[in-house]
């Protein structure tokens, strides 16, 4: 029996190639995970990430994790409502298995569908047209924290001092070798990073009354991680392969070297970034840290 933990990178695949193995999707002619080739065979599907958030905490450092995904089927037909009802077939195809299927091989406890979704049709041709539609899924899984510090004695500081020191472990990490020293960027957001890239931005600073004679700052930071996009699905692994060593080094070092008594991450987003100049995986996780500053 499985223990129900995963990860994105693996629960995409895994979902993908539970719908692949499914006879009643062998008239798919595409399949991906991530963004679809410019010229798919169709009626075509493709597994996306969406976001990533922790939600329960446990004994012994296991905590759930909710992930969610979309299901996207695109169908192209000359005959715009004979299109929207195939898409809106293949999408009863979608709940059916997944009903069938929730605990994707054990890596899962549960997973919960969304409201199905048809955008508007796009022109193909000059005669065709493209009736994209989609499924959200919550897929909800075990995960468990990485072996952290275990520093006792707080000190204070200012956010930037917190900043530099987070930016500093980041770029010393064993873990993150793949990603050039001078990929990494403190405070300043680059119009087109150097790949693959790591940013860590301030965010927000709230000071909340915790204890008498005391505040607690919770500052919130933004890591940004950027990797090429392309059609391939080893770009999109490239990036989620990096987001998973990023939230160990957190999860290492969640004190931060006193800096602070806890940190934790409360949820990640993925998505692209595609301009004339740039296309970019992009996923961003968002830490808060937790201080203690003396009236």
């Amino acid at each position: 029996m499985g223990n129900f933990s995963t990860n994105m990178k693996t629960l995409l695949t895994s979902i993908k190639d539970s719908l692949k193995a499914d006879s009643d999707f062998a008239n798919i002619n595409t399949w991906k995970r991530g963004v679809m080739p410019p010229e798919p065979a169709f009626p075509a599907i493709s597994v996306v990430p969406l976001r990533e958030r922790k939600t329960e905490h446990f004994a012994g450092g296991m905590y759930h994790v909710e992930r969610d995904v979309a299901l996207n089927v695109f169908v192209k037909s000359l005959n715009p409502r004979e299109a929207l009802g195939d898409a809106m077939d293949w999408i009863e195809e979608m709940k059916e298995h997944v009903q069938a299927n929730y605990q994707w091989s054990e890596t899962a406890m549960d997973t919960r569908m969304g409201a199905e979704q048809f955008g508007e049709p796009e022109s193909w041709t000059k005669a065709a047209m493209v009736q994209p539609a989609a499924l959200p899924l919550t897929v909800i899984s075990k995960e468990w924290l990485y072996a952290n510090d275990t520093t006792t004695t707080i000190s204070e500081g200012s956010a930037r001092a917190l900043g530099d020191y987070i930016n500093t472990t980041l770029k010393a990490s064993a873990l993150l070798t793949n990603i050039s020293q001078s990929n990494f960027y403190w405070k300043v957001v680059p119009p087109i990073p150097r790949l693959p890239a790591l940013c860590l931005v301030e965010n927000t600073e709230t000071f909340m009354r915790t204890w008498a004679g005391a505040d607690e700052p919770i500052r919130a930071f933004v890591i940004s991680l950027w990797t090429k996009l392309l059609d391939r699905e080893q770009m999109l692994d490239d990036n989620l392969d990096i987001v998973e060593d990023v939230k160990d080094v957190i999860q290492a070092n969640h004190t931060w070297g006193g800096r602070c008594r806890y940190s934790d991450i409360v949820g990640i987003i993925f998505g692209e970034r595609i301009t004339e100049e740039v296309a970019l995986y992009s996923s961003s996780i968002q830490l808060l840290c937790h201080s203690r500053e003396i009236l």
